[in-house]
């Protein structure tokens, strides 16, 4: 079994469970490049990569996992904009229910979140950069730099691409859309 940390900080491994020990009729066997969200913790960031450590392992039907679909946008870099707070901002306007801590996010509407992406070529060397810069932090530090280093990177990564007239036009259309 597998959960799901908070706040963009992956996943973790959690004990089995014996089918007579659960009310779960189904779960879900993650492969590696798939997102997984925490419907009930979504809304705080509860939103991961699945990587290689947790093929074969299975989170519950309160865990929707996603593909990624490859000719449009790389799985790293979509699990870094979902480890963002300004993502998570996003769905925290579309969570459900009673109460701070019993609010849900439903797959239907993870979804349907907008988000600009950049063409493929700038996100695999957004997703390089991340990869080099675990290599080089220590164990202890790593969440500490990538939470310090991230907000930059993604930053450089989208001032990189040039806009064209038609997607400069695209957001401002939108932005006086949201202002009214």
């Amino acid at each position: 079994m597998v959960g799901v940390f908070s706040f963009g900080r992956g996943l973790f491994a959690k004990d089995s469970v014996s089918g007579s020990d659960t009310s779960y009729t189904k779960y879900y066997r993650l492969h590696p490049g798939q997102i997984v969200l925490s419907r009930l913790f979504g809304w705080e960031g509860a939103i991961a990569l699945v990587t290689d450590e947790f093929e074969g392992r299975f989170v519950s039907t309160e865990f929707p996992t996603f593909r990624v679909d490859e000719n449009k946008a790389v799985s790293e870099f979509s699990a870094a904009l979902f480890a963002t707070e300004a993502f998570w901002g996003q769905l925290r306007s579309e969570a459900e229910g009673m109460g701070v801590r019993r609010q849900r996010i439903h797959a239907e509407r993870f979804m349907n979140q907008e988000v600009w992406l950049p063409p493929l070529p700038y996100q695999y060397a957004t997703t390089t950069q991340i990869a080099e810069l675990r290599e080089i932090a220590t164990e202890e530090r790593r969440d500490e730099l990538l939470d310090a280093v991230m907000p930059s990177l993604l930053n450089a990564t989208f001032s990189a691409v040039p806009l064209s007239q038609q997607t400069v036009q695209h957001i401002e259309e939108r932005e006086l859309r949201d202002h009214d």
